[in-house]
């Protein structure tokens, strides 16, 4: 399913759209294609209506400090296990 999805995110960002992957899928993929479609599109709606009241936009938003968060975990395996998995966004 999250190769699905990603190849309709990709897709919907491209002139061409989703019609060519579609022709390519058999009858079971074209099944499990539509369910995560079909997901997407509740998601869509779901977030449209749930959009962020006014006065949220104001609100002052602290950046998240991963260094400093780190180093608040004391636990060595867990603090290797996050140090493996974090990837410094540049």
């Amino acid at each position: 399913m999250g190769l699905f999805e990603d190849i309709q995110n990709i897709a919907s960002h491209r002139d061409f759209g989703a019609t060519p992957f579609r022709q390519l899928l058999g009858p079971r993929s074209l099944v499990v294609w539509d369910e995560v479609d079909a997901h997407m599109k509740r998601v869509a709606a779901w977030g449209a209506r749930n959009k962020p009241r006014w006065w949220q936009f104001w609100r002052r938003r602290r950046a998240f400090d991963a260094k400093q968060a780190l180093e608040q975990v004391e636990n060595p395996e867990l603090k290797k296990i996050i140090e493996a998995n974090y990837r410094k966004m540049s």
